[in-house]
């Protein structure tokens, strides 16, 4: 898939076909509920794994950038989430910055079709080109003009058949008319197995969303536990089943599942411990070898014969034989 922008030039294209001043969803005279809690704990999880910088550095790594990959560590989350009275419930998700350039990734998600997602993608990829270039007041002589990547991940189960692009939903008279471009990560166009041998988070919760009986969920949710090694995808597995799918499968099955998951982290810490125990002694037999060759290497500067400096440091006669010729003795 190849990643579409809305650029700056498209920017000044919207604003210069607009009759009226740009139109702000952030206004200065509007009052602001930040605080406001998301409808319910889907919305919520959705919210806290896109807040992961390093889980989406791999959903986008694996989902939408097929040639250049983006670097761990070089998201940076830009502060531009809002919510205000008259549109509750209709702020973008997350908004990241890649570090040292002035592109930008929207990431929206849903779970439910919405027929204004393009006019919606554009709103918000014009309010962050406003946001920066405010900001900056072009103050640089050669200031880089922002471009944004503007995603939505969908994982509701009808299927997406709203336009990605703006001009297909808009009076098109004009052929140089705005447009935007968005990127889908559509649930429906992998399968569950796919989903949950990704490395990336989101995209294992996604194969929880796919499943469609609670026979499937428990079984999905096994297979998980069973191949998530990271501790901090554990715990985000544990709150999901815990805080969101123990209504569904039952308290009693729910704490099954917990148990496993705890089983598992005793022995990924068992395995830990072994694994420490035997580089240790890996580190001393090499370091009673080092003492060992130091001894021989100082028996063959007296002119001992290799027999008796073999037997003295229970090593091989061919052994004592190669420290000889690389000390050209």
């Amino acid at each position: 898939m190849k990643l579409e922008y809305f650029t700056y030039d498209m920017y000044l294209k919207y604003i210069n076909n607009r009759t009226n001043e740009i139109y702000k969803v952030q206004e200065e005279n509007e009052e602001y509920n930040c605080e406001e809690k998301p409808n319910n704990y889907h919305d919520k999880l959705y919210r806290d794994l896109l807040s992961d910088e390093q889980d989406v550095v791999k959903l986008l790594n694996n989902f939408i950038m097929q040639k250049k990959k983006i670097e761990d560590g070089k998201l940076e989350k830009y502060n531009s989430s809002f919510i205000t009275k008259e549109y509750k419930n209709r702020e973008s998700d997350i908004v990241y910055k890649i570090k040292d350039t002035n592109t930008f990734i929207l990431i929206e998600h849903q779970s439910y079709i919405d027929l204004s997602m393009p006019y919606r993608m554009l709103e918000y990829a014009v309010e962050i080109i406003r946001d920066t270039v405010e900001k900056t007041k072009m103050k640089a002589s050669k200031y880089m003009y922002p471009q944004v990547a503007l995603i939505v991940l969908y994982t509701g189960n009808d299927k997406w058949n709203v336009p990605i692009e703006y001009k297909n939903i808009s009076d098109n008279y004009l052929e140089e008319g705005v447009n935007i471009k968005y990127n889908l990560i559509d649930i429906d166009e992998y399968t569950k197995e796919e989903l949950i041998e990704n490395k990336c988070m989101i995209s294992k919760v996604m194969a929880i969303e796919k499943c469609k009986t609670e026979e499937e969920l428990k079984e999905t949710l096994e297979k998980l536990i069973n191949t998530t090694k990271e501790a901090n995808d554990k715990e985000k597995i544990r709150r999901i089943i815990q805080y969101i799918l123990s209504p569904i499968i039952g308290k009693e099955e729910a704490g099954i599942l917990l148990n496993k998951l705890k089983e598992g982290e005793k022995s990924m810490a068992g395995m830990l411990e072994t694994n420490l125990r035997k580089e240790r002694m890996k580190l001393i037999a090499e370091s009673e070898k080092r003492g060992v060759i130091n001894v021989a290497k100082e028996m063959l500067k007296e002119q001992i014969e290799i027999e008796k400096i073999a037997k003295v440091t229970k090593l091989k006669k061919e052994e004592v034989k190669q420290l000889k010729e690389q000390m050209a003795i």
